[in-house]
């Protein structure tokens, strides 16, 4: 758990460091159009204020929780409403506060430069993620199993997450699985083996089961490790959910009449967001109180 909280720490130590910044540096510009008149301390209080209070949002939307930092789709949903919440109440303490008359100019710099600044938030992250090679960055996976099917889902990740996410090790959970991974982490074949503790102890993130065969498969454990705060999938879900690869060599009948998808193209949820985006800013607009 220990090792855990430290990732945790670092991770977000980061990631939010990385947001104040930029955050600071839009703001600041910002605000050297809109108050013309201010010093650079006041600009650079101003800025901070601004930033701070971003941040603040970003807590209360939860863009540092794990799944949030680690889905471009909720980054990027929570990061525009982030925007649309802080230029509202930023708006709102020039008209009210500062009681600017400045008329648009103003407003359009404001409007800029708090979208320009989320939009490089998002950017930054992106970069912490997929380019820069930070392992307190990358998700710690620990797979549950080490036959055919663990194999072919380690190879996966290697190939196409290997900036994004890192495998601790394989369990072995059936005396009679015959390892297609190389080294075993552990032989968890025994009912006295605690998943909780050991994955605490090498600081996963996540549990990932990728088992040959599903009678094997130690139920009551994984529901220990879900109740204790662990994300528990398959590698068929998982693959799914983080590249849209569906391995049908592994899938069953059942698998595509229940599992939902198929309805939604990724065209189908650009025209969606912009929708959302579009009539958001209209209804914004229609409601600013009048200077």
């Amino acid at each position: 758990m220990k090792r855990i909280l430290q990732q945790t720490s670092r991770r977000f130590a980061v990631l939010a460091a990385s947001d104040f910044l930029w955050l600071l540096a839009f703001f600041y510009a910002g605000a050297m159009v809109i108050f013309s008149e201010f010093s650079e301390r006041q600009l650079l209080l101003t800025s901070v204020l601004a930033a701070v209070f971003s941040l603040l949002v970003f807590f209360s939307l939860g863009l540092y929780g794990r799944d949030t930092i680690y889905s471009e789709q909720a980054s990027t949903s929570r990061l525009l409403t982030a925007g649309l919440l802080d230029f509202t109440v930023f708006y709102f303490a020039l008209v009210v506060g500062f009681k600017l008359e400045q008329g648009g100019r103003a407003y359009l710099s404001l409007f800029v430069a708090v979208m320009a600044g989320h939009a490089a938030v998002f950017a930054a992250r992106l970069l912490f993620l997929k380019t820069f090679n930070l392992p307190f960055m990358r998700r710690a996976l620990l797979v549950v199993g080490c036959g055919t099917r663990a194999a072919r889902f380690r190879e996966f990740v290697e190939r196409k997450l290997r900036h994004e996410v890192r495998i601790l090790g394989h369990l072995r959970v059936t005396s009679d699985e015959v390892s297609g991974v190389g080294t075993v982490l552990s032989d968890c074949s025994g009912r006295d083996t605690n998943f909780k503790q050991l994955a605490s102890e090498l600081g996963a993130d996540e549990i990932v089961v990728a088992l040959d065969d599903q009678r094997g498969m130690p139920i009551d454990r994984l529901l220990d490790c879900k109740t204790s705060g662990f994300r528990v999938r398959d590698d068929v879900m998982f693959l799914e959910d983080e590249v849209g690869y569906i391995d049908t060599t592994v899938v069953t009948a059942g698998w595509f009449v229940f599992r939902p998808g198929f309805a939604r193209s990724e065209m189908f949820l650009v025209v969606k967001r912009v929708f959302d985006v579009v009539v958001s800013l209209a209804l914004l607009f229609f409601t600013l109180p009048i200077p």
